[in-house]
C-alpha cells in the first residue's frame, strides 16, 4: 500500500491539530490550500507545523503528483465541489465536517 502523502484544503477548528500530528503516524503533508479571506492562517498553520509551503490555488495542490489524499477542513462554506474536483483527479478524500446530515 502506497503511504499517504496528504495535502490540505481549509483551516478549520481542527486543521492545525491534525496536520500537526501526521507526521507522528507516517502522514507526509505536502503543503496547504485555502480561499483567499484564511491565507495568513494557513501560512501560520504551514510554518507551526513545518509543511512544504501553501498552495497558491486548488488547481495547483490538484496537480501536485506527490499527493494521493486531500483532507478537507472548511467552515463556513461548501466544500462539496472541491471534494468532487479531488476525487475526479483520482485523490482519495477526507472529510472533517460530515458530508451530509440526517
Amino acid at each position: 500500500m502506497d503511504h499517504i502523502q496528504l495535502a490540505a484544503v481549509g483551516t478549520g477548528p481542527l486543521a492545525r491539530e491534525f496536520l500537526c500530528t501526521c507526521e507522528e503516524v507516517g502522514f507526509a503533508v505536502h503543503g496547504i490550500w485555502s480561499t483567499e479571506n484564511t491565507r495568513v492562517q494557513a501560512a501560520r498553520i504551514a510554518r507551526e507545523c513545518g509543511l512544504d509551503g501553501v498552495y497558491s490555488s486548488f488547481e495547483e495542490l490538484l496537480k501536485d503528483e506527490q499527493v494521493n489524499t486531500v483532507y478537507f477542513s472548511m467552515t463556513r462554506q461548501p466544500y462539496y465541489d472541491f471534494a468532487k474536483e479531488a476525487l475526479k483527479a483520482g485523490k482519495h478524500v477526507l472529510l472533517e465536517p460530515e458530508f451530509t446530515t440526517c
